[in-house]
């Protein structure tokens, strides 16, 4: 069981660089979008 969760780990992180801006691009568009629609 863990050895698979490793594989699949290892075979996922070439991604994780983007998900994680696509993540931080999303919340900062979420912030600017709430920010301009409070106004």
């Amino acid at each position: 069981m863990t050895k698979i969760v490793l594989e699949f780990a290892a075979s996922t992180q070439p991604l994780y660089p983007q998900i994680f801006a696509y993540t931080v691009f999303a919340v900062f568009r979420t912030l600017i979008n709430a920010h301009y629609s409070a106004k």
